[in-house]
């Protein structure tokens, strides 16, 4: 999200990069490595998960924040460079 708000001159632009990134992992489920961290977290504290099945969770979430995040921005990028 950092290098697409980046990216955008306006801050109407910004806003809408984070609107528009937010829904998406929300309409889709898509776990998120940071904000889903918070309450697994409170999970492992209060007794309720492992260290082990957080760690479980947490290895494919980022990996998947990661390739997703690659491909969305290297998309959006492509398309602000293409010629018609």
């Amino acid at each position: 999200m950092a290098w697409t708000v980046t990216a955008s001159h306006w801050t109407i632009g910004q806003l809408t990069m984070v609107y528009m990134l937010t829904f998406d992992v929300g309409i889709g489920r898509f776990a998120h490595c940071i904000a889903g961290s918070g309450e697994i977290l409170s999970a492992v504290v209060a007794g309720t998960v492992s260290i082990a099945e957080y760690l479980h969770w947490l290895m494919p979430a980022t990996l998947g924040n990661i390739c997703g995040g690659v491909l969305m921005v290297s998309l959006l990028n492509y398309a602000q460079v293409k010629t018609l």
